[in-house]
């Protein structure tokens, strides 16, 4: 399938992103999104953003599907295998009527969300009597991390553990491919009655390596929306 899809006054669901609000000349375009003061308990009185959805400009999606299915019969017994996936070929968005148009298409991108190139599953599953044995190969191709232009304090560690190079204008990681692999075993006694177990991350694929912000809970070091320890 190739598709393309646009959608208007699309709704942000995270609000408006950190670095749009905290931008030069945002704080008076969003005035109503402020809350100042905000008691915080920890830290006391500072300044706090709403991030409580609101509809955005023009977003634009275009991409290929694809659904590949063989089913053969073997020696030892029925072989099916299933492989589907997504290409993108374009992501962009607006985060009001007739602003910058931006990306997170290969990205971390500004709403602090990727958009992967390549997402896809290859599943081998073999029929043996009573017994079903699958392998299923999940892919998400590489992207560039959060970068951390004009932020000093992200530094590179030395191989003896000091503090390096102060990374104030890096760019961002190149996150490479994540590549990891389930198992399932199923035996049918009858009709009514299946057992089923398996494996995830059979080879404990370690997730790669990201400097995002804490975007999800208390994680550090990888992103845990896109990958799972």
């Amino acid at each position: 399938d190739l598709w393309s899809v646009t959608i208007r006054d699309q709704v942000l669901s995270n609000g408006i992103p950190q670095a749009t609000a905290f931008g030069p000349g945002s704080s008076t375009t969003w005035r109503n999104l402020f809350v100042d003061p905000y008691i915080d308990p920890a830290a006391g009185p500072t300044i706090a953003l709403l991030q409580t959805p609101l509809n955005g400009g023009v977003a634009h999606y275009e991409g290929v599907d694809w659904d590949v299915s063989y089913r053969t019969a073997t020696p030892i017994g029925k072989l099916n295998t299933n492989w589907v996936g997504t290409w993108m070929m374009k992501q962009d968005y607006t985060v009001v009527p007739g602003g910058p148009v931006q990306s997170d298409l290969g990205v971390f991108g500004l709403d602090q969300a990727v958009v992967f190139r390549t997402q896809m599953h290859l599943i081998l599953s073999l029929e043996t009597g009573a017994f079903t044995n699958s392998m299923t190969a999940n892919y998400k191709s590489g992207y560039k991390d959060a970068n951390y232009i004009g932020n000093p304090g992200v530094y590179l560690r030395n191989a003896d553990g000091s503090l390096g190079k102060d990374l104030q204008n890096f760019p961002g990681l190149d996150v490479p491919s994540y590549m990891t692999f389930d198992w399932q075993t199923k035996y049918a006694f009858n009709k009514a009655f299946v057992i089923t177990g398996g494996i995830k991350n059979m080879f404990d694929r370690s997730p790669p390596l990201s400097l995002q912000p804490a975007v999800s809970g208390n994680s550090a070091g990888y992103d845990p929306r896109y990958a799972d320890p």
